[in-house]
């Protein structure tokens, strides 16, 4: 049987629709969910490990004019609103100021800037353990950023007075710690490879430095100094999958990408990896924190008390392989078709030629 032209025919704009609108999707952000007016302020934000919750530290006014810390989770379940699932007041004497998800996503780890450290159950929100950075110290070194390592099994934190820590998770017990910054230690990031573990740090002394981790020694490879013309802090810092890049995210919104080579530490082209920011209002200064998961899903704190995520849809390499090369097949039919049309055309005889 012949194949059918127009059938095909009506393949073919189906097939561009699916090919250039996977292609076009790898440099679009999506706003996934949002929670307007979550708290009168946030303070910090995590990602869950699988995405599908968010947990920002926040402030709320009372009627009185008092204003209370609260940890407060969310479900990213829905496509328009985030589900709030509970929250903690009266959490801590201090704002939440950096917060992240155990790996198995059963814990929540809090640092606040009255120099406590606590362990939340994630499904309850209920406290299971606390300590502090200079236990009988009225003033003690705040906390300002946090990061898990060992599975799970060593808590780092970074503080107010430049130090960084290292803390066991189970007793959050404190088992060491040295200066790394001369101001706080605004972000930490760690990679770990085949090679080895490395940990970024950076730091309101204008400072991103990076080091070798091996149990809980750190020992600096790199330094790279920001110009202190430039008064923009870090909001965000990150390994790319590789870890052959640091990528940072200033408080002004700009990118940074730097290429991590065992010799040194050079600023280089954001590529794809700091497009994934390009959709986003990163220059409005009431964005007060930032989260990233894989590359995927980015969780934007406001000032305002507002909570964004977003998530970047990228181009799937298995529907290319199919679309491509059905379009191939949808146009050699096509042509078949024309031709054997045409052969028949030339080989039938008129129907005057059959009357004559």
């Amino acid at each position: 049987r012949d194949v059918s032209c127009s059938g095909l025919a009506m393949l073919v704009p189906s097939a561009l629709a699916m090919l250039f609108g996977c292609a076009a999707a790898a440099d679009k952000t999506l706003l996934v969910a949002s929670a307007a007016q979550a708290a009168d302020d946030i303070s910090s934000v995590a990602f869950s490990p699988d995405g599908m919750q968010v947990a920002a530290g926040t402030k709320r006014r009372l009627p009185e004019g008092h204003l209370i810390a609260e940890l407060a989770v969310w479900s990213v379940g829905s496509k328009t609103d985030l589900i709030a699932v509970g929250s903690t007041p009266s959490m801590t004497k201090s704002i939440v100021s950096c917060i992240k998800f155990t790996p198995d996503g059963k814990q929540v780890v809090t640092g606040s800037f009255d120099g406590t450290l606590k362990l939340w159950s994630a499904s309850t929100l209920e406290p299971v353990g606390e300590a502090n950075t200079e236990p009988g110290n009225e003033y003690p070194e705040g906390i300002a950023s946090i990061v898990i390592v060992d599975d799970g099994a060593t808590v780092i934190t970074g503080g107010t007075h430049g130090k960084i820590r290292f803390w066991d998770l189970a007793t959050l017990t404190q088992r060491s710690s040295l200066k790394a910054h001369g101001r706080t230690v605004t972000q930490l990031a760690v990679h770990r490879s085949d090679t080895g573990s490395q940990m970024v740090s950076t730091g309101a002394d204008h400072a991103l430095r990076v080091w070798t981790l091996s149990g809980r020694e750190l020992t600096e490879v790199h330094k790279w100094q920001k110009p202190k013309e430039l008064w923009f802090g870090f909001l965000h810092v990150s390994f790319s999958a590789d870890g052959a890049k640091v990528h940072t995210v200033l408080s002004s919104g700009e990118v940074k990408a730097f290429s991590n080579s065992p010799t040194s530490l050079v600023e280089v082209e954001a590529g794809v990896d700091g497009a994934f920011f390009s959709g986003f209002d990163l220059h409005d200064p009431k964005i007060v924190a930032v989260d990233v998961l894989n590359g995927t899903k980015c969780v934007l704190g406001h000032k305002s008390g507002t909570l964004e995520v977003r998530s970047r849809v990228v181009a799937n390499p298995l529907k290319l392989g199919i679309i491509v090369p059905m379009m191939l097949v949808v146009l050699v039919a096509l042509k078949v078709s024309k031709q054997r049309k045409k052969a028949q055309g030339v080989a039938r005889p008129s129907s005057k030629a059959k009357a004559e």
